[in-house]
């Protein structure tokens, strides 16, 4: 099942902008199209800047002042020509790619929001030093989680959510998270001094359970049925992984890996862990993952 090819059917609504507040996570919007990748992405940069007037430019409509850093944004290419892309206003913690509006799209790049209730506005001087912080976090602590990192660095990762989107959305090429902060001159995070940073992650892939095997074999589902190898994959699946790589002002700073367990049930705490060993060879996409399983069950 490789990434599906199918159009998106369009067309693009004539939407106005009122009030951030109304962003809904349950129902994205597509705003404006692009057929050029570089500027689409240089807009999203832009409006998870806090810019407004990257929406004036592809001539999205807005009332008075728009905050464009409280809910996500997106860029989707078209899986049919592969050529064509979409700006996307999705919610407060998400875009929603399930979505019936979305289809024949594909993420290549979002935003994430500014929420000053947890994140914080460093004045000069006072954020935390990117660059020897990830980089000692990356060889050192194996077994300490991304929440735990100081700062609001952990904010700059693709969430648990991100991956597991990117994963079950077979996605064949990275994506990129264009966060709220910059990089200062001195190498401190911050909110108004320095180039924008980002991380590029992907594609992603999952090594299974030690139990794979037996689980497929015993399952009363179907393999080859609509919905069979899903459900059964769901029971399996033990770790996604991915590689990751900081960018600041479009220059790369930093490459590390990422690995995170699929989200089960009513759980509440995500937990992630940012490293230098690399995706382990038995790690596979989707794709592979549902051949896999069909050529066990049989």
């Amino acid at each position: 099942m490789a990434e599906q090819t199918h159009q998106f059917a369009g067309p693009v609504p004539k939407v106005v902008l009122t009030d951030p507040a109304l962003a809904d996570d349950k129902n994205p919007r597509v705003l404006a199209k692009f057929k050029n990748l570089e500027h689409s992405l240089d807009i999203l940069s832009r409006l998870a800047m806090g810019d407004q007037s990257a929406l004036t430019e592809v001539g999205v409509a807005t009332t008075g002042q728009y905050n464009t850093q409280l809910h996500e944004w997106a860029i989707g290419r078209d899986r049919g020509n592969r050529t064509d892309c979409y700006l996307i206003a999705g919610g407060p913690g998400e875009v929603n790619w399930t979505h019936p509006v979305l289809t024949g799209l594909a993420s290549i790049g979002h935003s994430h929001p500014f929420a000053a209730a947890d994140r914080k506005a460093f004045v000069p001087n006072t954020g935390p030093l990117v660059l020897p912080t990830l980089t000692t976090w990356k060889a050192t602590s194996a077994e300490q989680a991304i929440p735990m990192m100081p700062g609001d660095l952990w904010y700059l990762f693709p969430s648990n959510q991100d991956v597991s989107a990117a994963y079950l959305g077979d996605f064949e090429r990275p994506e990129v998270v264009y966060s709220p902060y910059r990089l200062a001159p001195d190498g401190r995070l911050s909110r108004t001094q320095g180039g924008a940073l980002m991380v590029k992650y992907g594609p992603v892939k999952a090594t299974l359970s030690q139990r794979a095997d037996a689980l497929i074999k015993d399952s009363a589902m179907d393999a080859n049925a609509p919905g069979g190898a899903a459900a059964i994959e769901s029971v399996i699946l033990s770790m996604y992984w991915c590689e990751v790589e900081f960018f600041a002002a479009n220059k790369s700073i930093l490459t590390g890996f990422m690995k995170c367990p699929p989200k089960r049930g009513t759980q509440l705490v995500e937990f992630a862990w940012f490293h230098q060993e690399g995706i382990p060879a038995t790690a596979m996409t989707r794709s592979q993952c549902h051949a896999y399983i069909k050529r066990v069950k049989g």
